[in-house]
């Protein structure tokens, strides 16, 4: 038979002489199965299966896993109550996050929740819901929530304010830098800053202008230096003329000072193995 103890502030149990214990927060999952005689019950934590809790009666295995759940939600509210004062500080960290004159991107979020992983890892719990928190705690939970949605809106719409905002203050950097000023889709591909950019054009059409765009936009706004830029090539020549165009921008953007590296993909290969 099986022993759940499940009163003290952890999970423990004892099955065919082996015993454990589950902290709350490590809990991942509740599996039940249903037998022909008995049911079972898996509680996977961190991970990692516990050994099947066996010998319950359907009734018994209900309940026990209502109870692991209602034990793991009434443990992270307690958590996040203790937290309190952190989540306040979240708050004003949100707000300055907001703030700052830079696209977003997503590794900028996962870097700024790294710096918190208390929280973080709480509402990580696949139990946590914001609906189970008691009203003041709902309003300093939501926005940091929504900030680290996937696809959050609020982001969304955050950037999308700070892309109209860029391209209005350096309208006159993407006027100066080529021979014609760039357009309207160049402009917007120089600014937005993901972790990964795709951008899709005909021959000929303003690619290499608008990777010149970038390094210029990235250099001049102080989010990089030339010595964190490397512009990748399939050929030489295609390198060459990437080149000659990087070069052009001394004098062009104040804060170019130091060339920014061009390669093709062959010739970075040969100076790493050098």
């Amino acid at each position: 038979w099986s022993i759940v103890e499940t009163e003290k502030g952890w999970l423990s149990y004892a099955v065919k002489g082996e015993q454990g214990c589950v902290s709350y927060l490590d809990i991942d999952e509740i599996r039940l199965h249903n037998g022909f005689i008995w049911d079972s019950l898996t509680i996977v934590a961190s991970g990692q299966s516990t050994p099947r809790i066996f010998g319950l009666s359907a009734s018994t295995a209900k309940e026990l896993s209502a109870d692991i759940t209602h034990r793991v939600k009434s443990h992270i509210v307690g958590l996040l109550q203790n937290q309190k004062p952190a989540l306040l500080e979240v708050m004003n960290r949100i707000q300055i996050l907001m703030d700052e004159k830079r696209y977003l991107a997503n590794a900028d979020i996962r870097r700024w929740t790294r710096d918190i992983p208390n929280i973080s890892a709480t509402l990580a719990n696949p139990f946590f819901s914001a609906d189970d928190l008691p009203h003041e705690l709902q309003t300093l939970i939501r926005p940091f929530m929504e900030l680290i949605d996937p696809n959050s809106r609020k982001l969304k719409a955050r950037n999308e304010a700070f892309v109209e905002w860029a391209l209005d203050h350096y309208d006159g950097l993407f006027s100066k830098l080529e021979k014609y000023p760039l357009t309207g889709e160049q402009r917007r591909a120089a600014v937005v800053n993901e972790d990964r950019n795709l951008l899709i054009a005909a021959a000929g059409s303003g690619k290499s202008s608008t990777i010149v765009a970038k390094a210029a936009y990235l250099i001049e706004s102080g989010l990089a230096n030339a010595s964190e830029i490397l512009v990748l090539t399939y050929n030489k020549d295609a390198q060459t003329e990437i080149d000659e165009r990087l070069n052009k921008l001394k004098g062009t953007v104040s804060n170019y000072k130091q060339s920014v590296k061009a390669k093709t993909f062959h010739s970075l290969g040969i100076e790493t193995i050098a």
